[in-house]
Formats: structure tokens, C-alpha cells, sequence
């Protein structure tokens, strides 16, 4: 489980740098990296019946909310406030 719990922290750091980066490529004046001052969307379909489509979208809704929504360790330090949802 530890080297579970590891893997997933690395991981989440690797996103939290990776926002950093995003946001300080958003503050430049670079036409390259206008697009990072839009909107995101997703849309999320499926086509089944009733029953199994709410299945598929909330399980859906689960993978991409990984995504969007980043998890922090209060304890490490590469957390950083605007994104931490812990503190």
C-alpha cells in the first residue's frame, strides 16, 4: 500500500508541476500559448439504455474528475495553495 500511496503522490506533483508551468505559460504574451486562456470542455455521452447509460457517464464523470480536480499531500511540499484541495 505504500508504494502505492508513493506512486500517486509522484504523480500528483508531476500534475501540480505541470500547472505551474501552465500558468506561468499563460501569463506570457506568447500567441503559442493563447489557447490556455480558454474555456475547457467535455462532453461526456453514451447511448444505452437508461440504467446502463447512467452507469457509464457517472463512471465516466469519476476518470475525468482525476483530471480536473487535483488531490494534494498536506505534508509534502511541492503543494502549493491556489491548487491544494486540503488546506
Amino acid at each position: 500500500m505504500h508504494g502505492t500511496n508513493m506512486k500517486r503522490e509522484r504523480e500528483v506533483c508531476w500534475r501540480l508541476r505541470s500547472l505551474l508551468q501552465e500558468e506561468e505559460l499563460r501569463a506570457s504574451a506568447d500567441p503559442k500559448y493563447a489557447h490556455f486562456n480558454d474555456d475547457l470542455h467535455v462532453e461526456i455521452t453514451a447511448f444505452a439504455p437508461p440504467a446502463e447509460a447512467h452507469a457509464r457517464i457517472a463512471y465516466a464523470l469519476v476518470e475525468v474528475r482525476k483530471f480536473l480536480v487535483p488531490v494534494c499531500f498536506p505534508h509534502h511540499l511541492c503543494c502549493a495553495a491556489p491548487y491544494c484541495l486540503t488546506q
